[in-house]
């Protein structure tokens, strides 16, 4: 229940909540029976009424309820912050400001800045380093102002003058990149007031700033500023957002990217003449051209196939001509020069359009990216994104950035930067004398390509202060102001010890695998296997994409692919934090909680009926074709690449290469699952299906009319069963502890990864140390699974739990936050990364652990810096919990090259100079995730056993020379003869379970890598060697002589435990 005061102190209305919601829509007025009695009463002092009185009691509620609905309907017309505009009680600041001497020194600029602030009431006082922001955003020049004019602040605005770029016009974009926690909102804000200071002075009306933010929270903290700023600020969302924008009643509009995305959509349909209050005086046209753009990029065959008859209107033909003559053409080149053509004679209708976590709209044809490239080229003056992490991914991403506001600049171009990391090397610097030829270019050179945009440069060379990008550091800027950050990467195994066994029978041997190894690292194995596969073909698509750019058919293909590989690779990292997460896996990990989280109807992916499948058998399948795979065609000894996956990209490449019927239909047929998933529009029924998943309508009926199926009972709840039961245990290990015995199935087992998570939180809390930690995951399934044991085991009683994630409501996420912030129990928050990596202040916290990690090291970076950033008084411990010889290890390589190559492109001369020769290096992603794979593969089989046990097989056995202790005695070197290597190695592998004898081998050692005859026979041969010991390398447990390191440890040139 919700009280309102009404303007009569002896009456009240009574209120109450329909649905839960962040806006006061939703309040509605409900003024019962017993109110209206309560407020007879009080009206007539307790005695009966006559009716004349009952009359005025009418008369008066009629005017109470009138007032409630006007007060519902100014609630609903606008969330303007509600602030005390009255200036009558305030200080007034006076305008006189005298310094010492012409040019003021720096003290005395900062001096000046913070008076025109204070005179505009702004809420902050900015720190040394936040006045250059401020300027910079403002697109004031970084020694700003140089004289005081008449000891006047207003005279001195009046002679501001702004930057200007390489066109002698005003600098359009300033790309604001300091590194998260520096207080970049601050400085935004102080930028956009003193802009409107000299608006003012020079008697300009001061236009509306637009601050677009990636999601609501976000939002609700700008607004938070902008209230302290003593500013009106709105939130434009919902059907009103139009007229709202049109009232023009705020001095800054806040708007979502998806509610930015939807304005683009709804003002880009088709037939549509109303026209937009964010979009005035642009043309249909070109918003129909602009929304061409997308659908041709999102799903090129849907365009060119179902959508080609929406697009004949006269305006739009020939742009369509151009996309059906070059169907992989540029579509931001494009967008780009459809927007620069239009550019002239269009008013601004904002003064800054700002775009918080920026980063977020590196891709140029989405609905939000082509609203913003309009609003920041035709209707803003001046344009400032925002982001800690620039450079994402690709070089284009920067380029893109630039793009929305300032298209017609040098550096809105890909090529920009593509040249600034490329050499040319001319015949007279290459060694051989050849033609000119591409290299990558140095760290100085790529600074030199980029400075000019970078910096502005004077007459005489010399730099002047940042133009169109700034970027400091915390370590540099808050040196001795803030807790240091440590950043851990742990590795844990999930491979356990083999006992070795010596067979050619891939059967014999998948089996000893299987009884000795978790049911998590078999799964893993399971989608590791088509994660290849799919890296494969997504590899082969591109090249053949890139030797015939004009063949629609190859660019759905690749598209196709690699969407495939994306799918396989989040299957294969959340197997890897415990086996239950995958295929539909958060379909029962949310009923382990007290209270389940989410929607509590269909939340699977799949239909549970036709698409579903037993992946615990896949699991013990895919052991057995890895073990014939190495078996019959890896090579002992040789770190190549994959020679399973060199015969898929073969094949795969044979196929591509013609017309291959079978190819076409199965791209089809995974577009239309892709479709027909997304209409899962039944549940099964209970008790055949134990959770409710979704079927199609069809299936669901095919099932009603087979008795025999509906005795089986789900199939999707029969796997996830199986799943729940897998974990860190092997089969060999008897009753394993489940968790949550009172959930679905009996309860789930421990995994590795969540073990470690606990025992960092249990390290952090349950200590004198008493610190807060926050988990994060991609994956909302392990985030129940953590907080499920922590709520029902009793060593974690003390400790309280709170999530945040896409679940979580909007209006109680900002109570959450601050929760966490002031509750001592509140220890452990479990938050997503897309929800709580960005845009936050969540310093409460000094522990952070990342269950898995993502492509881009930006991610984390935004993620980690909620907590490492001005205000937080303890050091900032990074975990990055990561599965050693897997798919982790992979990605760990390339965040480390995306986050160098970070640091080069965006370095300037003094950073460069800093960093010395162990810097970071520009280096190409090309190949880097395959070898890594290959690498990582290679090693988890020796440690599995698998090249144990056929380590005899081959005949081209390359072993170096072991170390050797003072008992043994080398023998000499023996040569190889040629014509017995080449008889043996084409002649039929031994037999199954036959060792070969130590001669048989010898002969095919070559003579600087000899192995001597009584070494290899007393291992291998002697039927007397009992003695059990473990290898300090590969931790496997063998069966003979005591030695540091087993025989294939020194074949595989290892020297060090992994």
């Amino acid at each position: 229940m919700y009280w309102c005061e009404s303007d009569d102190e002896d009456k009240v209305v009574t209120k109450k909540r329909v649905h839960e919601s962040s806006d006061d829509d939703d309040i509605i007025d409900l003024t019962a029976d017993k109110a209206d009695n309560k407020m007879r009463d009080d009206y007539n002092g307790g005695f009966p009424s006559s009716s004349s009185e009952d009359e005025d009691l009418q008369t008066t509620l009629r005017q109470q309820r009138k007032k409630v609905r006007q007060r519902k309907s100014s609630k609903k017309k606008a969330r303007v912050s509600k602030i005390d505009w009255s200036s009558d009680d305030e200080e007034e600041i006076p305008d006189s400001f005298s310094v010492t001497k012409n040019p003021p020194s720096n003290q005395e600029k900062q001096r000046f800045i913070s008076a025109v602030l204070k005179k505009q009431k702004f809420g902050f006082q900015l720190m040394p380093h936040q006045f250059e922001g401020a300027l910079f955003s403002a697109g004031l020049p970084s020694d700003w102002p140089q004289n005081i004019n008449n000891n006047s602040i207003c005279s001195t605005l009046k002679k501001a003058t702004y930057i200007k770029s390489e066109n002698d016009e005003d600098a359009k974009h300033a790309i604001l990149a300091d590194e998260m926690g520096l207080g970049k909102t601050v400085q935004t804000l102080a930028g956009c007031e003193l802009r409107r200071a000299i608006s003012e002075a020079k008697g300009l009306k001061p236009l509306m700033n637009l601050i677009v933010s990636p999601n609501k929270g976000v939002q609700d903290q700008w607004e938070e500023h902008i209230v302290k700023c003593h500013r009106r600020a709105i939130q434009l969302q919902g059907a009103k957002r139009e007229s709202l924008l049109r009232e023009k009643i705020c001095d800054y509009a806040l708007i979502t990217r998806y509610q930015f995305a939807a304005i683009f959509m709804s003002a880009s349909e088709l037939g549509r003449n109303k026209t937009s209050a964010f979009f005035p005086g642009i043309s249909s046209a070109l918003l129909q051209k602009l929304r061409m753009l997308h659908d041709s990029q999102n799903d090129p065959n849907k365009f060119f196939n179902d959508l080609a008859g929406k697009y004949q209107a006269p305006e739009l033909q020939s742009l369509h001509a151009e996309l059906t003559r070059k169907k992989n053409h540029d579509k931001g080149n494009i967008m780009r020069k459809l927007i620069n053509e239009c550019s002239d004679g269009h008013q601004p209708i904002f003064d800054m359009f700002i775009i918080d976590e920026a980063h977020l709209c590196k891709n140029d044809t989405t609905y939000w990216s082509i609203a913003a490239a309009i609003i920041g080229n035709l209707k803003a003056v001046r344009y400032v994104p925002i982001t800690g992490t620039l450079y994402s991914n690709r070089l284009r991403d920067i380029a893109n950035i630039i793009k929305y506001g300032d298209g017609k600049h040098t550096a809105a171009k890909e090529k920009f930067f593509q040249r600034a990391t490329i050499k040319i090397i001319s015949s007279s610097e290459n060694e051989e004398g050849q033609e000119s030829s591409l290299g990558p270019a140095s760290n100085d050179d790529i600074a030199q390509a980029t400075r000019r945009w970078r910096r502005l440069i004077d007459d005489d060379d010399n730099d002047c202060g940042p133009l169109h990008y700034l970027s400091r550091k915390k370590d540099i800027v808050l040196k001795g102001q803030i807790p240091n950050k440590y950043e851990f990467s742990i590795l844990v195994s999930i491979v356990k010890p083999t006992i070795q066994i010596y067979t050619q029978d891939p059967e014999q041997l998948a089996a000893n695998i299987n009884n000795s190894q978790s049911g998590e690292l078999k799964l893993y194995i399971y989608f590791e296997s088509l994660l290849v596969e799919a890296l494969c073909e997504f590899v082969c698509a591109a090249q053949a994409l890139s030797s015939n750019p004009s063949n629609p058919r190859m660019f759905g293909i690749m598209n196709i692919k690699m969407k495939k590989f994306m799918a396989m690779a989040q299957l294969s990292r959340g197997s890897l934090i415990h086996p239950l997460l995958p295929c539909d896996g958060r379909s029962c990990s949310k009923f382990y909680l007290r209270k389940p989280r989410g929607a509590l109807t269909r939340s699977n992916l799949n239909c549970a009926l036709c698409r579903s499948s037993q992946l615990c058998d896949l699991a013990e399948g895919a052991v057995l074709k890895r073990a014939r795979e190495v078996i019959g065609k890896t090579k002992l000894g040789q770190k190549q690449n994959d020679p399973a996956a060199d015969d898929l990209a073969e094949k795969f490449s044979a196929r591509l290469e013609k017309d291959d019927d079978a190819l076409d239909n199965q791209i089809a047929d995974d577009r239309e699952n892709e479709i027909k998933d997304k209409k899962l529009t039944c549940i099964l029924p209970k008790p055949y299906c134990e959770l409710g998943h979704g079927v199609h309508e069809k299936c669901l009926r095919s099932l009603y009319g087979n008795s025999a199926l509906t005795q089986l009972g789900c199939p999707l709840c029969l796997d996830i069963s199986k799943r729940t039961k897998l974990g860190m245990h092997s089969n060999e290990t008897a009753n394993p502890k489940l968790y949550c015995t009172k959930g679905p199935f009996g309860g789930f087992a421990m995994s590795t990864k969540i073990q470690k998570t606990l025992d960092i939180i249990r390290d952090a809390v349950l200590t004198p140390k008493k610190e807060k930690v926050i988990v994060y995951s991609f994956f909302k399934g392990s985030l129940d699974l953590i907080q499920a044991i922590i709520e029902t085991e009793s060593e974690f009683m003390s400790i309280e739990t709170l999530r945040y994630d896409g679940d979580t409501p909007q209006c109680e996420r900002g109570a959450i936050l601050n929760e966490f912030s002031t509750s001592k129990r509140a220890n452990v928050l479990l938050a997503t990364v897309h929800s709580a990596g960005v845009g936050l202040n969540i310093c409460a916290a000094s522990t952070i652990i990342f269950t898995d990690r993502w492509w881009n090291p930006n991610v984390h970076d935004q993620a980690m810096d909620r907590c490492h950033r001005i205000g937080q008084s303890r050091e900032v411990n990074v975990h990055f919990i990561d599965a050693q010889d897997t798919i982790d290890e992979a990605m760990r390589e390339v965040n480390k090259i995306k986050k160098g190559n970070g640091k080069v492109i965006l370095a300037d001369h003094s950073e460069i100079a800093a960093a010395g020769a162990g810097g970071p290096k520009w280096r190409e992603l090309a190949g880097v995730l395959k070898n890594s794979i290959d690498q990582y593969r290679h090693r988890r089989e020796v440690k599995l056993g698998i090249h144990h046990g056929i380590q005899l097989t081959f005949s081209d056995l390359r072993t170096p020379k072991p170390s050797l202790s003072s008992s043994q005695v080398p023998h000499e070197p023996r040569k190889s003869d040629k014509s017995t290597e080449k008889l043996h190695f084409s002649s039929p592998t031994v037999p199954k379970r036959q060792i070969p004898s130590s001669s048989d081998v010898i002969d095919l050692i070559s003579d600087d890598e000899s192995t001597p005859d009584n070494e290899m026979h007393a291992q291998y041969s002697s039927p007397s060697a009992k003695t059990t010991w473990t290898c300090s390398t590969c931790s496997f447990i063998h069966t003979g002589p005591l030695a540091s390191f087993c025989e294939c440890c020194q074949q595989c040139g290892v020297s060090r435990p992994f």
